[in-house]
């Protein structure tokens, strides 16, 4: 909350729609991506695409905020209504699934890193392992 505090301390009014209009846009874009594999690369990019949107202009979204943020989307309500409203409808539940996608592809590189770094063999793959 400190980090968002003062990243944003000095935003004017027209800073906040200029964010809230850009961050709003990436869920548009995914909107338009419905009818694709969550997993398809240029999905996946998008994904990076808002987890660095997010840091650039809010706080540090690591992966696990990120997955958190995902299943928030995709989790009803408000947040959920909000990116259906601009992406159209199933655009939350399809970013949802993209960022989980994400995130699963980055601990399972991170494991093989670790288990490489450290010569562990032999060991299941599921270690969730993130990055600050």
């Amino acid at each position: 909350y400190k980090e968002f505090e003062e990243k944003t301390k000095n935003w004017t009014k027209d800073d906040e729609a200029t964010v809230a209009n850009g961050f709003m846009q990436l869920f548009v874009e995914f909107g338009q991506m419905k009818e694709m594999d969550p997993a398809d690369e240029q999905v996946q990019l998008q994904v990076r695409k808002l987890q660095d949107y997010i840091t650039d202009h809010f706080y540090t979204c690591s992966d696990k905020v990120l997955c958190g943020l995902g299943r928030m989307y995709a989790g009803g309500g408000e947040l959920t209504e909000n990116i259906d409203d601009v992406g159209g409808a199933g655009t939350a539940e399809f970013a949802g699934k993209a960022i989980d996608i994400f995130y699963m592809k980055e601990v399972k590189f991170q494991f093989v890193v670790f288990a490489h770094n450290t010569g562990l063999t032999g060991i299941p793959a599921i270690l969730p392992m993130t990055r600050a």
